[in-house]
């Protein structure tokens, strides 16, 4: 469950014990990372609360949403970098999926320069990640038009501008993961499924965004 500030600014979820404390563990770390890589994608947490709902308490945490830029966004993405249930169910969901980035024929349309930063950038996103044994996180794309003056990623022709991030790396490859990567490979889907080790999660992750974001 989440819900957007009235500014758009922050994005605030609900996140189970187990994702608050994967948090709390790798906050450090975390840190530490955007000093390695200050134009990191990955998103930005600006708190962890623990709230009282009804007779439940709840972990809640406040995020930058990817999406707060001027330009008005005319298609978003959630990558994740695998196929299989990774399309939308209906045309008129706002966030499309793996399968359909391939089946609307989108691409990064940056300079190679570019495209080598950002690939860069991903990978060392990537291998924090992978370090901290998270998997299934996704990489949130929106395109807008125009806007390339205050834009990091922009089209090489100034047609487009790209915003990414990725979100959502708190889910560790715990018991209950391994358990249905296991079922995924038992039904012929293992390769293809978004549930998988970090390191194979990540790769793959990164051979979609060379391919099919970036061309490479």
């Amino acid at each position: 469950t989440f819900l957007v500030s009235p500014a758009g600014r922050c994005i605030v979820k609900t996140v189970g014990d187990g994702e608050a404390v994967t948090l709390m563990e790798m906050l450090f770390r975390y840190r530490a990372h955007f000093d390695e890589c200050p134009n990191s994608i990955l998103g930005k947490y600006f708190g962890l609360f623990r709230v009282r709902f009804a007779e439940t308490r709840r972990y809640v945490t406040v995020m930058h949403s990817v999406f707060d830029v001027p330009a008005q966004i005319v298609a978003m993405y959630d990558l994740k970098g695998s196929t299989h249930g990774r399309k939308v169910r209906s045309a008129s969901e706002a966030v499309r999926k793996d399968t359909d980035w391939i089946d609307d024929g989108r691409r990064l349309q940056v300079g190679k320069s570019d495209a080598e930063a950002l690939a860069g950038i991903h990978e060392m996103c990537c291998r924090f990640l992978t370090s901290e044994s998270v998997m299934d996180y996704s990489v949130l794309v929106g395109v807008a038009r125009g806007h390339c003056d205050k834009a990091r990623w922009c089209a090489e022709d100034r047609s487009e501008t790209y915003v990414l991030g990725m979100v959502d790396f708190l889910v560790r490859y715990g018991l209950g993961k391994k358990a249905e990567h296991f079922i995924h490979q038992i039904a012929g889907r293992g390769s293809t499924a978004s549930v998988t080790d970090p390191q194979t999660y990540a790769g793959r992750q990164r051979k979609f965004v060379g391919q099919h974001l970036l061309g490479r």
